[in-house]
C-alpha cells in the first residue's frame, strides 16, 4: 500500500517511540508489534493501534539485560531474543517476563545465528576469520550451515556454502584483507524443510532439507546490470567518506589493486512469511537512486509475486497481509512502519 497502516516514531521527544538502531521488528499474532531497539538494548512492544504495551531489557551483561541486540522472533506465546554481545538467546513470555537463556555450542570460527525454523530449530552459520584466508586477490570464502535445538545443542552440520568475498593483498610481511566491493554475500533463511540459500549474480534460489540435500531450485530473471566505471567511482567515494582509522588505511593500501566484479549480485536479503513463502530482495548498490525496493516471492519453486516497497524501508517481517520494518527519513531518523500488501485484485478489481 502507498500509506502505512501504522507508523511509530518521533524526533527528539524521547519515549518508547524514539528509535535508534532498530535491528528487528516482529509482527505478533494479536496484531501487535515488537521492536528490538539496539540503541537502548530494549524490546518494545506495541498494540495494533500503536499504543505502548510494555518495554523490557536494558544495556548490560546481567541475566535480564542485552548487549548488541540482533534477532527477535515470536514463537507461540514466547519471544525469542538473541544479543550478540552476550552470545546468548533469551526466551520471554508474552508479558516480557524472563523464562530462560541459553548459548549455542561453539567449537571454532565465527558463529552467527541466522533464523528460527518452523519446527523450532535454530539455523546458524560458522565462517572463518579473515586472517585465516589463504592466497591473494579476490577470495570466495565458505560458511558451515548448522542446526541447533532450543537448548543450544548442536543437532547437525548440514552443508558448507559460499558465503562472502574478500580482497587480499600481500606486500612483503604486510597482509591486508578487506571486504570485496559489491560482494555477492550468501543469504540464508530457515524453511519448513530446512533452509533456502542465494548467492552471487545468478537469479537462483536453492532450497535444502534438514540433512543438506538439495530439494528444489527456483530460477528467476534478475534484470541485473553490469558494474560500470561510474559505479566504481561511487563505491570509492562512499567508502572513503565513511572509513576511519585502521580500516581507512587498509582501504587505501589496496585501492590501486582492487578487483571489481563484472555484475552486481542478484539478491541482498532473504526472509520467509507465515505461509512459508520465501521473499528475495533485489540487490541495489548504496548509490542507486531507484525510488523503491524490489522483491520476488516464491512458493516452493514457483515465482508467485513481484512487488515493490518504499525506498529506505527495510522489510523485517511478513505476516498475513502485513509487512513490517523500518523506514528512515532524509535525516536518517528511524520509524517503525507496518504496511498492508496490495494485490492485483485489491487494487484493480477487473484484473
Amino acid at each position: 500500500g502507498e500509506e502505512p497502516l501504522l507508523s511509530l516514531g518521533v524526533v527528539d521527544q524521547g519515549g518508547p517511540t524514539e528509535f535508534f538502531q532498530v535491528r528487528d521488528v516482529e509482527l505478533l499474532p494479536d496484531g501487535g508489534v515488537a521492536v528490538a531497539n539496539r540503541g537502548s538494548e530494549e524490546i518494545r512492544v506495541f498494540e495494533a493501534d500503536g499504543s505502548h504495551r510494555l518495554t523490557f531489557g536494558r544495556d548490560g551483561r546481567g541475566p535480564r539485560e542485552f548487549l548488541r541486540l540482533s534477532m527477535l522472533q515470536d514463537r507461540g506465546d514466547s519471544l525469542v531474543v538473541y544479543d550478540a554481545g552476550n552470545d546468548r538467546f533469551q526466551v520471554r513470555d508474552d508479558s516480557g517476563a524472563f523464562f530462560r537463556s541459553f548459548r549455542l555450542e561453539w567449537f571454532s570460527g565465527a558463529l552467527v545465528p541466522v533464523d528460527l525454523s518452523p519446527d523450532g530449530r535454530i539455523l546458524a552459520i560458522t565462517g572463518r576469520y579473515m586472517t585465516e584466508l589463504e592466497g591473494t586477490g579476490v577470495l570466495v570464502d565458505t560458511a558451515l550451515v548448522s542446526l541447533y535445538d532450543m537448548e543450544g545443542a548442536l543437532v547437525d552440520s548440514v552443508a558448507r556454502v559460499p558465503h562472502n568475498s574478500r580482497f587480499v593483498k600481500q606486500v612483503g610481511d604486510m597482509r591486508t584483507t578487506v571486504g570485496a566491493p559489491f560482494s555477492p554475500s550468501g543469504h540464508l533463511v530457515a524453511h519448513a524443510e530446512g533452509f533456502c540459500y542465494a548467492y552471487g549474480s545468478a537469479g537462483e534460489l536453492r532450497c535444502f532439507d534438514g540433512r543438506g540435500a538439495l530439494t528444489r531450485i527456483a530460477r528467476f530473471d534478475t534484470n541485473g546490470r553490469s558494474v560500470t566505471d561510474r559505479d566504481v567511482e561511487a563505491y570509492w567515494s562512499d567508502v572513503l567518506a565513511e572509513a576511519e582509522g585502521a580500516y581507512r588505511e587498509a582501504v587505501l593500501r589496496v585501492r590501486s589493486d582492487m578487483v571489481f566484479p563484472d555484475s552486481f549480485p542478484a539478491t541482498s536479503a532473504l526472509l520467509t512469511d507465515d505461509r512459508h513463502r520465501v521473499w528475495a530482495q533485489r540487490y541495489r548498490p548504496d548509490h542507486d537512486t531507484e525510488p523503491a525496493e524490489s522483491w520476488w516471492v516464491f512458493d516452493d519453486d514457483r515465482l508467485v509475486a513481484t512487488l515493490r516497497t518504499p525506498h529506505d524501508f527495510v522489510v523485517m517481517d511478513v505476516e498475513g497481509d502485513r509487512v513490517a520494518g523500518v523506514w528512515r527519513d532524509e535525516l536518517g531518523i528511524e520509524f517503525v512502519r507496518v504496511y498492508r500488501l496490495a494485490t492485483a485484485s485489491s487494487t484493480d478489481p477487473g484484473s
